[in-house]
């Protein structure tokens, strides 16, 4: 009490400083309570609790005046925290407007991760006239999410249904004697590309669906996969602008650099298996993801060429280093 009785007479200047003594009364109060609990525990007699109960009475007016003294700052740590908390959601609420314009996905999970932190801090507050309002505009804005990502999801389905019916197209112009020419194939092709985004779920049996019809289409011409190729790239590179031709190298050299950083790890995994005993199916697993690692830096590499090629002999811009 002797420590506690200066803190607590004490004048303070501002709302830090009594931040900072409310934590050491606070320290007080948790160790005035340990040593009474100790004590205690040894000795429950009459005589110690009449000991004890005028210093706990005199503890207790100690901690009385400086709650009486801390009200006022009581109120400024509230507003001070409020406006903190209203300017937290108001940022989190125009950065995920903006998100929702661009990327619903992205938006719903800034949205998800920054909204339920923001509720826990302000669920002290919350009486406060400023964070109910604030309580409602997120309330709000996950409703509008809400909505965003049933219309996404419902586009999904349509781009969905949308690829599937030009891949059956694609397989019905492959079949019969009279298999469709290669530039009414490629522009299907192109309609196919464009089709939009699906599911990620989706997207792997779409692709092999592709492979497959391009397959049969290859079969049913008698055309070589490197002729055809190359058709189909330069009817890629056809419907792109200079810029859009410069932003797909660029895309294809950072997808060229990961797989090389995929391969050495693979391989350098690999060098540590071959020291072990028992890792044959593991080894098996990495010798084949290395081979298929290794063919898709190959089919990039070529690629890259190929665009590099068709860029200037388009007049288009140089093509960026490596």
């Amino acid at each position: 009490m002797d420590i506690l009785t200066p803190i607590v007479q004490q004048e303070y200047a501002n709302i830090d400083q009594w931040r900072q003594a409310q934590k050491q009364v606070q320290n007080f109060v948790q160790e005035w309570r340990k040593l009474t609990e100790a004590t205690l525990a040894q000795d429950d007699s009459r005589e110690v609790r009449r000991y004890y109960m005028p210093l706990n009475q005199q503890f207790g007016e100690l901690l009385d005046t400086f709650y009486e003294k801390s009200e006022q700052f009581n109120q400024e740590y509230r507003q001070q925290q409020t406006r903190r908390l209203v300017e937290q959601a108001e940022s989190l609420l125009t950065q995920t407007d903006k998100m929702l314009g661009k990327d619903v996905v992205e938006a719903w999970k800034h949205f998800r991760a920054y909204a339920s932190r923001w509720l826990r801090r302000a669920e002290r507050f919350k009486k406060e006239p400023a964070i109910a309002t604030m309580y409602e505009k997120i309330h709000e804005m996950r409703e509008r999410l809400a909505e965003a990502r049933k219309a996404y999801q419902k586009r999904l389905a349509e781009n969905l249904e949308r690829r599937i019916h030009i891949l059956n197209q694609l397989d019905q112009m492959s079949e019969g004697s009279a298999p469709a020419p290669l530039e009414t194939y490629l522009e299907k092709l192109l309609e196919y590309e464009q089709a939009g985004e699906v599911l990620p779920s989706a997207q792997e049996r779409l692709n092999h669906r592709f492979r497959q019809a391009i397959q049969r289409y290859l079969q049913a011409t008698g055309l070589s996969e490197a002729e055809f190729n190359d058709a189909w790239l330069k009817a890629q590179v056809a419907r792109q602008s200079p810029n859009e031709l410069q932003k797909t190298i660029r895309s294809l050299k950072a997808q060229l650099k990961r797989l090389e950083t995929d391969l050495t790890g693979y391989q350098n995994t690999l060098a540590l298996l071959a020291k072990g005993k028992g890792t044959d199916s593991l080894r098996q697993d990495l010798e084949a993801k290395i081979q298929a690692t290794e063919a898709n830096i190959h089919r990039i590499s070529e690629t890259i060429k190929q665009l590099q090629g068709l860029a200037k002999s388009s007049n288009a811009p140089s093509s960026p280093s490596a």
